[in-house]
């Protein structure tokens, strides 16, 4: 039959409707309403111990069916009076002093105090949960299998926020200890217990112990960031008999506190704490089963039954036994009604507590609207409607999600990972990859990484965002940080995931971790693997690699410069402009490839000769030019005696480029030297230094008798030594040094640095920063960052005129400007500002007035 229980819904029991109660065993008894009643109509229906001096009549006020709505009240109530006169006790270990530390120092965020009670409820049920299955083949063959939750539930009207659990509670004695003293953590005691007797237990699942959270002690007392005081109402679990009961109601202890010098402790009623207990409980029951049946639309009718007949008497079974748990009260300070808010307390359980494998169950108002007949007013003709609003109070399971990532990978979908990416992270696209790891060793932990299939909104103003929360860090399925570059690397700033390990040590506060050899090894575990993830899109999917280099190309160079462990690996996947295609990005290891197969066919004789007629020469270097464009670079001095060699430059035409290549150039990529061709002293072939060469015609002749004939480099400068001591004493300041060339071909002059110099594109993003922090160059970065060096071509006609102009008149005024002229022109080949572009303007001018002057007298001559 179908008798009716608190909060108007049915459970299916064999009780005959003659029977005025029946023996369930021989420490409890069932008091059904009467028969066919749906409604709480004053006849309890409580189950409680028979040998109980607390036994509820028949005859006690219940709540009515118009009760029902206010459920919040009976939730919400710190509990009923005390059985016994209070006792007040002293804080150990000077706890209020501790205790203004824990306010004002040890939380930087007073969100956590949630966190923090969640967590000790959580223990408590696990804790509860061991115990049990310490009980082995005793409760299997009983089949009651113990289903704890927690359950926060907000007053507006008393101000006060609830935290309340099913676990195992404390006695009068254990809240003295643990909520008297400071850093005595029962957690961390039970689990060294448990730890001790584990090689002996049975029925206990590995690794138990380290599901429990709590480490220090203190995690309870950050309720004093948001209350001015707490209660904390407890009652104990005890084994059950060997029958499998319950003995008789635990005790009730409220302890309450004001973060004062002292704590008081006060005996409850134990019977009018079960049957508060029982109410939350059916009600919580019933909401479950109204939310369940709006989902279920898939099952039979039949299937619906089942389960509901399931679990009415999951319900029934575990009404029978007494209430053991915690119940924390916080009196909330004016300043923090805020967590008096359903989305508030909603937002913070998500946050921080959602992967807690304890159903966490929030009472809030729910609204509805409906549309019903208006009957007031209402006259003949069409049916007038108006719209209702309904509200009532109803529980909302708020840890749905599971964490995936600690399941075996074999037993999940692509669907479970897509679908628990956009869950977690709030995307709307799918990603472009994932991976599932799960280390083992010196430090055990999972993670769940995702590449977002678009660039997330906030990186793409500011690459490294703070707010960007990509990876966030969980201990114990706990959430602990979304900000620890210490575990992860910043290059990984665009990854979403999830990194969850029980051995990561934090500080007292369990917000930040404490730097330790353990997490440098996650540092580089996770590294290694998002590379792998990468190289993976690479290898798969040409597509998707080419979206996935448009979004976050940039994170790779930042990655190869300052992640050693895998510079070579992130430097094989990015992509630069080449000299070799004026279309298309080329990887290092493609430009190697093409070197070495172009070396190959000079060692075995077969590459044609060069342009010149000249026998090719192997390169041995990668080189590279920076740029502010790719048609900067194509058109740079410093790149034709690399073409005419038949040399392969890459191009550095974003911003990012030279830091990634300047990183390389100091230690190398694969064995292979990276060279700026923007530097002083290059040195291109072994020839150059006096080696030798031939033409096609079999003659020998050395590379600067070649270019410089009738008289070789060295001769050269000789005969220009004073033209270069000139240009020194006249660009005086302007250049670090002047020097022949030997790259040049056709430009008369190149402005290139010295080894410690830096290009114009970075030296412009260092006077930004230095501007940026209203300080000098020299000071922020302590050297000057400009060392132009400018070189000349001592075959080219213009050099030739200048030296002709210095000997006859190392004074002359025309001879200066054509310098000065000269070294503009180098500054804007080079990418550098002018110092002075008005000077530079005015002496085009006068080069065009006097070619016009020339122009207009040849015509007036033949005229």
């Amino acid at each position: 039959m179908s008798i009716g229980l608190p909060w108007a819904f049915s459970i299916r029991t064999a009780i005959p409707p003659t029977q005025a109660f029946r023996e369930v065993s021989s420490r409890h008894v069932l008091l059904p309403l009467s028969r066919g009643s749906n409604k709480w109509d004053g006849k309890t229906n409580w189950i409680l111990p028979s040998s109980s001096r607390h036994c509820l009549k028949a005859s006690e006020s219940c709540p009515t069916t118009a009760e029902k709505n206010a459920v919040a009240d009976t939730a919400c109530s710190p509990g009923p009076a005390a059985a016994g006169a209070g006792e007040r006790f002293p804080f150990q270990a000077e706890v209020k002093r501790v205790l203004d530390i824990i306010v004002h120092s040890l939380y930087t965020d007073r969100d956590v105090f949630l966190r923090e009670l969640v967590s000790n409820a959580a223990d408590a049920c696990d804790k509860k949960r061991v115990l049990l299955e310490q009980q082995g083949e005793q409760r299997k063959k009983q089949g009651v299998p113990w289903k704890g939750s927690i359950r926060v539930y907000a007053d507006k009207a008393a101000g006060t926020l609830t935290v309340e659990d099913d676990g195992i509670g404390m006695s009068r004695q254990e809240l003295i200890d643990h909520l008297g003293t400071i850093a005595q953590s029962g957690t961390y005691k039970f689990a060294q217990q448990l730890q001790q007797k584990e090689q002996n237990l049975t029925g206990v699942s590995p690794g138990n112990a380290s599901d429990l959270i709590g480490q220090f002690g203190v995690g309870f007392y950050s309720a004093f960031l948001v209350a001015e005081k707490v209660e904390v109402i407890s009652s104990r679990w005890s084994s059950p008999n060997a029958e499998g009961a319950a003995s008789e109601f635990p005790e009730v202890w409220r302890w309450s506190s004001s973060c004062g010098q002292t704590f008081s402790l006060h005996r409850l009623d134990a019977v009018a704490e079960q049957k508060r207990w029982q109410q939350q409980t059916c009600q919580l029951h019933r909401n479950l089963q109204q939310q369940a049946s709006k989902t279920s639309h898939t099952r039979t009718l039949q299937e619906r039954e089942q389960q509901q007949e399931h679990q009415d008497a999951q319900l029934e079974e575990q009404l029978r036994q007494p209430w053991t748990g915690t119940r924390v009260v916080l009196h909330l300070r004016e300043d923090s009604d805020d967590y008096l808010e359903d989305y508030k307390l909603k937002d913070l359980v998500k946050k921080y507590s959602e992967f807690l494998s304890v159903p966490i169950y929030l009472l809030g108002e729910r609204v509805e609207y409906e549309r019903v007949p208006d009957t007031e007013g209402a006259t003949s003709g069409a049916t007038k409607f108006k719209t209702v609003t309904n509200r009532y109070n109803e529980w909302a399971h708020l840890n749905t999600q599971p964490p995936i990532w600690r399941r075996p990978e074999e037993t999940l979908r692509e669907k479970d990972y897509v679908d628990f990416y956009k869950a977690t992270f709030k995307a709307y696209d799918d990603p472009l990859a994932f991976l599932h790891m799960a280390v083992e060793g010196q430090v055990s932990f999972r993670a769940l990484l995702y590449v977002p299939g678009s660039l997330p909104w906030e990186l793409s103003r500011n690459m490294f965002d703070e707010d960007s929360r990509g990876i966030r860090l969980y201990v114990r399925r706990v959430f602990i940080n979304d900000k620890f570059q210490e575990a992860v690397p910043r290059w990984l700033t665009f990854i979403r995931g999830v990194v969850d390990s029980d051995d990561l040590p934090l500080n007292v506060g369990r917000e930040i971790l404490q730097k330790s050899q353990m997490l440098r090894i996650v540092h580089k575990r996770v590294a290694a693997k998002a590379v792998e993830m990468i190289q993976a899109i690479k290898k798969q999917s040409s597509e998707k690699w080419n979206r996935f280099w448009e979004n976050y190309g940039k994170y790779l160079k930042i990655g190869a410069v300052e992640d050693r462990d895998q510079q070579e690996a992130l430097a094989s996947l990015v992509q630069l402009h080449s000299s070799h295609s004026r279309s298309g990005l080329t990887t290092l290891d493609e430009y190697i490839s093409r070197v070495e197969t172009r070396n190959r066919s000079i060692e075995s004789g077969s590459h044609p000769p060069l342009p010149d007629g000249s026998i090719a020469k192997k390169q041995k270097a990668i080189y590279y030019l920076a740029a502010e464009s790719r048609r900067a670079a194509d058109d740079s001095p410093a790149l034709e005696g690399l073409k005419a060699r038949g040399f392969e430059v890459l191009f550095g035409v974003e911003p990012l480029d030279e830091f990634f290549l300047a990183s390389l150039a100091i230690a190398q990529f694969k064995g292979w030297p990276v060279v700026d061709i923007n530097k002083a002293d290059l040195q291109l072939d072994a020839d150059e230094a006096g080696g030798e060469a031939k033409k096609t015609d079999g003659t020998t002749v050395t590379e600067q008798q070649k270019r410089f004939e009738p008289t070789d480099f060295a001769t050269k400068k000789i005969e220009l030594g004073g033209l270069v001591e000139w240009l020194q004493q006249t660009l005086g300041p302007r250049v670090h040094n002047v020097v022949l060339s030997s790259r040049l071909l056709t430009h008369p002059a190149v402005l290139v640095q010295g080894q410690m110099g830096l290009s114009p594109t970075m030296q412009r993003y260092m006077q930004q920063q230095a501007a940026a922090q209203g300080v000098s160059e020299q000071k922020l970065f302590g050297a000057s960052l400009n060392q132009p060096i400018l070189e000349i071509n001592p075959t080219h006609p213009i050099i030739k005129q200048l030296d002709m102009m210095v000997r006859s008149d190392p004074t002359s005024a025309r001879a200066k400007s054509l310098a000065l002229e000269l070294l503009a022109v180098a500054s804007l080949q080079g990418g550098y500002s002018l110092e002075d572009p008005g000077g530079f303007a005015k002496a085009m001018i006068e080069l065009l007035r006097r070619e016009a002057d020339r122009y207009l007298k040849e015509r007036s001559d033949k005229s």
